[in-house]
């Protein structure tokens, strides 16, 4: 016993020991070319440890970013841990080269996008081939170690791809013609669950929402389901609280789908991110008889003063028929305050909700990433004391 005691001191001293090595590796790397004098060596010296380690480098809970720039004096780091600010994360010069690195530290299983900052350019990573694209173009991207890849956003080649039937619905009370993009899984009855996602089309091109579905319901997390992805005209004015908007989805486009496709749904629901997710809980004044679930990911709750929060604070205390909600929202968001506000609103109306929040920020792959959650959530059969 004695023996195995002494042997386990010696494997922690020795991880421990590891660990500090590698931890001040950068450190070391760093005093080493500052003493260096000769210009030459110095960019030999920068050159060699990039080439040997992978960027952004990870040590523990911080990372370091470097980035070559021979016009500029001044480059910045800019990305969601800053909320996209261009100048508030300065690099600093590494004295006698053209490069620049700074150093951040973040949660373990954090998720970061960013770009460096150079004169007015926003300019992708060069050493890190890792990108993610968005309704803004591509990004870097940063995962820490214990960041886990969601494999549900990967379709899977043994399983049947569902393709979304593409519509064009024209909307006498609105006088305009959107496209829609109709999914319903091949397993789906005419009885099975609705959901209308917001933004639509980029839920299908960024959030890989058809794919995420199709991967839930052949593993058995949800039944098979009809989903309608609806694109908006304007979406600042029609998910701005938009009444008008609203009233199109439930008295044109809901029914006439329904009677298309022959559908009547056990369940309806519906949501989306930013502000699809705002208008989203906005149809609880008005048509919270016509869902039994609505989700929010990363809602833009703030805007109108927060007039969503004075919104949902005139709703009755829910009855066993009230849908149940989902929010979440990433870290890195500054959203806290508003979602608290929210959250103390559904405690006290007794609303049945879930919610998560994940280290990341306000981008595609945040939702994609955990549109798991909220399906299984929304979709989850429900209590005799909730229904």
């Amino acid at each position: 016993m004695m023996r195995r005691t002494v042997t386990g001191i010696i494997l922690l001293g020795l991880l421990s020991l590891a660990c500090t090595k590698n931890q001040n590796t950068l450190k070391l790397f760093l005093q080493k070319v500052q003493t260096e004098h000769v210009p030459a060596q110095k960019k030999q010296l920068v050159e060699a440890f990039i080439h040997n380690h992978s960027w952004p480098y990870v040590q523990g809970s911080e990372a370091c970013f470097i980035f070559q720039d021979s016009l500029r004096d001044s480059v910045a780091l800019s990305g969601d841990m800053n909320s996209w600010k261009p100048d508030s994360v300065r690099m600093h010069r590494i004295t006698g080269t053209d490069y620049f690195y700074v150093t951040q530290t973040f949660p373990l299983d954090a998720r970061i996008e960013y770009k460096f900052v150079s004169g007015k350019n926003n300019v992708l990573d060069p050493l890190n081939p890792v990108t993610a694209a968005g309704g803004f173009g591509s990004n870097s991207v940063l995962r820490m170690p214990e960041y886990v890849f969601p494999k549900w956003i990967l379709a899977n080649r043994n399983s049947e791809i569902t393709v979304p039937d593409t519509l064009q619905f024209k909307s006498r009370l609105l006088k305009n013609s959107r496209t829609i993009f109709v999914y319903s899984h091949p397993g789906a009855s005419q009885n099975s669950p609705l959901i209308l996602f917001n933004d639509g089309g980029d839920y299908l091109k960024f959030g890989s929402a058809s794919i995420v579905l199709d991967n839930l319901i052949a593993d058995g997390k949800i039944p098979p389901v009809h989903a309608l992805f609806v694109n908006p005209i304007n979406r600042m004015q029609e998910y701005w609280l938009n009444d008008a908007y609203l009233n199109m989805l439930f008295t044109e486009l809901l029914p006439q789908i329904k009677q298309q496709y022959g559908w009547h749904p056990a369940l309806t629901g519906m949501g989306g991110v930013s502000l699809g997710g705002v208008i989203s809980l906005y149809a609880l004044k008005q048509y919270n008889r016509q869902l039994d679930f609505v989700f929010s990911q990363s809602g833009a709750l703030w805007i109108e003063k927060e007039k969503i929060i004075s919104v949902l604070k005139q709703l009755p205390k829910a009855n066993k028929s009230f849908p149940r909600m989902w929010f979440d929202y990433g870290s890195f968001e500054g959203m806290e305050s508003v979602h608290q506000k929210l959250e103390n609103i559904l405690q006290e109306k007794q609303i049945p909700y879930g919610k998560n929040i994940y280290h990341e920020g306000h981008n595609w792959a945040n939702w994609r990433a955990h549109l798991d959650r909220v399906l299984t959530f929304c979709l989850q059969r429900k209590s005799s004391d909730e229904r």
